[in-house]
Protein backbone atom coordinates (compact mmCIF):
# COMPACT_ATOMS: atom_id res chain seq x y z
CA UNK A 1 0.00 0.00 0.00
CA UNK A 2 2.73 2.68 0.67
CA UNK A 3 4.52 1.60 -2.06
CA UNK A 4 1.22 2.69 -3.92
CA UNK A 5 0.82 5.59 -2.57
CA UNK A 6 4.82 6.13 -3.38
CA UNK A 7 4.37 5.84 -7.05
CA UNK A 8 1.23 7.66 -7.64
CA UNK A 9 3.02 10.73 -5.42
CA UNK A 10 5.72 10.77 -7.34
CA UNK A 11 3.97 10.43 -11.11
CA UNK A 12 1.51 13.18 -10.00
CA UNK A 13 4.62 15.17 -9.32
CA UNK A 14 6.42 14.13 -12.44
CA UNK A 15 3.28 14.89 -14.62
CA UNK A 16 2.39 18.38 -12.81
CA UNK A 17 6.21 19.06 -13.61
CA UNK A 18 5.63 17.79 -16.96
CA UNK A 19 2.53 19.92 -17.79
CA UNK A 20 3.98 23.43 -16.30
CA UNK A 21 6.19 23.59 -19.67
CA UNK A 22 4.87 25.90 -21.95
CA UNK A 23 5.09 24.30 -25.29
CA UNK A 24 3.64 27.02 -27.37
CA UNK A 25 4.85 29.78 -25.94
CA UNK A 26 5.98 32.70 -27.89
CA UNK A 27 9.54 33.15 -29.18
CA UNK A 28 12.28 31.96 -31.65
CA UNK A 29 13.57 28.55 -32.17
CA UNK A 30 16.68 27.71 -34.55
CA UNK A 31 17.12 24.35 -36.24
CA UNK A 32 18.61 22.28 -38.80
CA UNK A 33 17.98 18.87 -40.24
CA UNK A 34 18.04 16.27 -43.19
CA UNK A 35 16.03 14.47 -45.34
CA UNK A 36 15.18 12.38 -49.10
CA UNK A 37 14.51 14.65 -51.76
CA UNK A 38 11.94 13.22 -54.46
CA UNK A 39 11.85 14.92 -58.04
CA UNK A 40 8.85 15.67 -59.80
CA UNK A 41 10.75 17.21 -62.81
CA UNK A 42 9.62 17.85 -66.23
CA UNK A 43 12.77 16.71 -67.56
CA UNK A 44 11.34 14.24 -70.31
CA UNK A 45 12.55 11.45 -71.14
CA UNK A 46 15.25 11.87 -68.51
CA UNK A 47 14.57 9.90 -65.39
CA UNK A 48 16.09 11.24 -62.29
CA UNK A 49 17.05 9.28 -59.07
CA UNK A 50 15.62 10.72 -55.85
CA UNK A 51 18.41 12.50 -53.28
CA UNK A 52 18.81 13.77 -49.78
CA UNK A 53 18.18 17.66 -48.61
CA UNK A 54 19.74 19.03 -45.88
CA UNK A 55 17.78 22.16 -44.33
CA UNK A 56 18.37 25.30 -41.95
CA UNK A 57 15.92 27.28 -40.20
CA UNK A 58 14.70 30.10 -37.52
CA UNK A 59 11.30 29.83 -36.40
CA UNK A 60 9.53 33.18 -34.69
CA UNK A 61 6.48 31.67 -32.88
CA UNK A 62 4.21 34.95 -32.38
CA UNK A 63 0.68 33.06 -30.90
CA UNK A 64 0.01 29.46 -29.59
CA UNK A 65 -1.16 28.37 -32.61
CA UNK A 66 0.59 30.45 -35.87
CA UNK A 67 4.24 30.98 -36.57
CA UNK A 68 6.25 32.19 -38.95
CA UNK A 69 9.78 30.19 -40.44
CA UNK A 70 13.10 31.11 -42.63
CA UNK A 71 13.79 28.19 -44.05
CA UNK A 72 17.02 27.46 -46.38
CA UNK A 73 16.92 23.85 -48.01
CA UNK A 74 19.55 22.63 -50.26
CA UNK A 75 19.60 18.91 -52.43
CA UNK A 76 21.77 16.78 -52.97
CA UNK A 77 22.58 15.67 -56.69
CA UNK A 78 19.63 14.05 -58.54
CA UNK A 79 21.42 12.04 -61.41
CA UNK A 80 20.40 10.70 -64.55
CA UNK A 81 21.79 8.58 -67.38
CA UNK A 82 21.99 9.52 -70.73
CA UNK A 83 22.42 7.15 -72.99
CA UNK A 84 26.15 6.95 -74.80
CA UNK A 85 27.19 10.30 -72.29
CA UNK A 86 28.05 11.08 -68.90
CA UNK A 87 25.78 11.82 -66.61
CA UNK A 88 23.44 14.44 -66.29
CA UNK A 89 22.92 15.89 -63.07
CA UNK A 90 20.30 18.72 -61.10
CA UNK A 91 20.65 20.30 -58.27
CA UNK A 92 17.86 22.59 -56.12
CA UNK A 93 18.33 25.17 -53.37
CA UNK A 94 15.43 27.40 -51.94
CA UNK A 95 14.79 29.72 -49.43
CA UNK A 96 11.48 30.26 -47.84
CA UNK A 97 9.49 32.56 -45.85
CA UNK A 98 6.38 29.97 -44.55
CA UNK A 99 3.46 30.54 -42.52
CA UNK A 100 2.83 27.73 -40.36
CA UNK A 101 -0.58 26.74 -38.05
CA UNK A 102 -0.05 24.75 -35.71
CA UNK A 103 -3.10 22.54 -34.74
CA UNK A 104 -2.28 21.41 -31.02
CA UNK A 105 -0.10 23.15 -28.39
CA UNK A 106 0.90 20.23 -26.28
CA UNK A 107 4.18 18.17 -26.52
CA UNK A 108 3.39 17.22 -29.68
CA UNK A 109 2.24 19.72 -32.26
CA UNK A 110 1.12 18.63 -35.67
CA UNK A 111 1.28 21.93 -38.15
CA UNK A 112 0.25 23.17 -41.75
CA UNK A 113 3.06 25.35 -43.30
CA UNK A 114 2.49 27.04 -46.67
CA UNK A 115 5.18 29.69 -47.96
CA UNK A 116 6.88 31.58 -50.71
CA UNK A 117 10.19 32.90 -51.52
CA UNK A 118 13.04 32.34 -53.97
CA UNK A 119 14.88 28.88 -55.94
CA UNK A 120 17.21 28.38 -57.96
CA UNK A 121 17.62 24.94 -60.56
CA UNK A 122 20.90 23.96 -62.01
CA UNK A 123 21.69 21.57 -64.40
CA UNK A 124 25.17 19.76 -65.21
CA UNK A 125 25.56 18.11 -68.64
CA UNK A 126 29.38 17.23 -69.81
CA UNK A 127 30.90 19.82 -68.15
CA UNK A 128 28.58 22.63 -68.75
CA UNK A 129 25.69 23.92 -66.14
CA UNK A 130 22.78 26.42 -67.25
CA UNK A 131 20.57 27.70 -64.02
CA UNK A 132 17.15 29.31 -63.51
CA UNK A 133 16.73 31.07 -60.53
CA UNK A 134 12.78 32.38 -60.03
CA UNK A 135 9.94 32.58 -57.04
CA UNK A 136 9.51 29.14 -55.43
CA UNK A 137 6.20 27.95 -52.78
CA UNK A 138 6.16 25.21 -50.30
CA UNK A 139 2.99 23.52 -48.74
CA UNK A 140 3.69 20.76 -45.93
CA UNK A 141 2.62 19.04 -43.26
CA UNK A 142 4.69 18.07 -39.61
CA UNK A 143 5.16 17.50 -36.19
CA UNK A 144 7.18 18.98 -33.64
CA UNK A 145 7.35 16.48 -30.32
CA UNK A 146 9.18 18.46 -27.57
CA UNK A 147 11.87 16.60 -25.51
CA UNK A 148 11.85 19.28 -22.80
CA UNK A 149 10.83 22.70 -22.71
CA UNK A 150 13.48 24.16 -25.22
CA UNK A 151 14.56 21.02 -28.26
CA UNK A 152 12.41 19.82 -30.11
CA UNK A 153 12.27 16.97 -32.38
CA UNK A 154 10.45 16.91 -35.46
CA UNK A 155 9.29 15.01 -38.69
CA UNK A 156 8.00 16.89 -42.23
CA UNK A 157 6.86 16.58 -45.36
CA UNK A 158 6.80 19.40 -47.92
CA UNK A 159 6.40 19.94 -51.87
CA UNK A 160 8.29 22.35 -52.98
CA UNK A 161 7.38 24.25 -56.58
CA UNK A 162 8.45 26.99 -58.68
CA UNK A 163 7.39 29.23 -61.02
CA UNK A 164 8.46 30.34 -64.28
CA UNK A 165 11.34 27.64 -65.68
CA UNK A 166 11.70 27.10 -62.11
CA UNK A 167 8.55 25.00 -62.34
CA UNK A 168 10.58 21.75 -64.11
CA UNK A 169 12.77 21.65 -60.76
CA UNK A 170 9.61 20.76 -58.87
CA UNK A 171 10.49 18.25 -55.85
CA UNK A 172 9.21 17.11 -52.45
CA UNK A 173 11.05 16.85 -49.43
CA UNK A 174 10.35 13.94 -46.01
CA UNK A 175 12.64 14.23 -43.56
CA UNK A 176 13.50 15.77 -39.46
CA UNK A 177 14.91 18.23 -37.97
CA UNK A 178 16.51 19.00 -34.67
CA UNK A 179 15.16 22.38 -32.97
CA UNK A 180 16.34 24.71 -29.84
CA UNK A 181 13.91 26.84 -28.84
CA UNK A 182 14.69 30.04 -26.67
Amino acid sequence: MIRSIVIVTVLSFASAAFAADDYARNGVAVGAGLGFAGEDFDFSPFNFDNTGSAHMLVDWRFHPHLGLEGRFEHTFNFDASVPGATDLRATVWSLTANGQVFFLTGQFQPYFELGIGVGQGELDFQGSSSDTTNAMGRVGLGLDSYLNRNVSVGAEFAYNFGFGDLSDFNYWTMGGQLKYHF
